[in-house]
């Protein structure tokens, strides 16, 4: 029987006593956690999306300006053609 109470004195010496004000700010903590963790969560996939429709205009614009040089070069050859069998 000694030897429960002594158990139950120490298990007594591990209870950690927390004020009032300590009290609310984990709670706090603990509610704002999943905010900051939806706030992440929403900033990054919005992120992505802004790289990925920046990444499209860019192929857009290349594209373009490759089609723009084709057809420059293409004008640019019928014009040496044209230069060589009809001086």
């Amino acid at each position: 029987m000694r030897y429960f109470n002594e158990i139950k004195r120490s298990d007594r010496d591990l209870v950690v006593k927390l004020g009032l004000r300590t009290k609310l700010l984990i709670g706090i903590f603990l509610i704002l956690l999943p905010v900051l963790g939806l706030l992440l969560y929403g900033f990054r996939s919005e992120y992505e999306r802004r790289v990925e429709n920046i990444l499209d205009s860019q192929m857009q614009t290349a594209e373009t300006a490759g089609t723009l040089v084709d057809a420059v070069f293409g004008a640019g050859l019928d014009v040496a053609w044209t230069l060589t069998f009809d001086p």
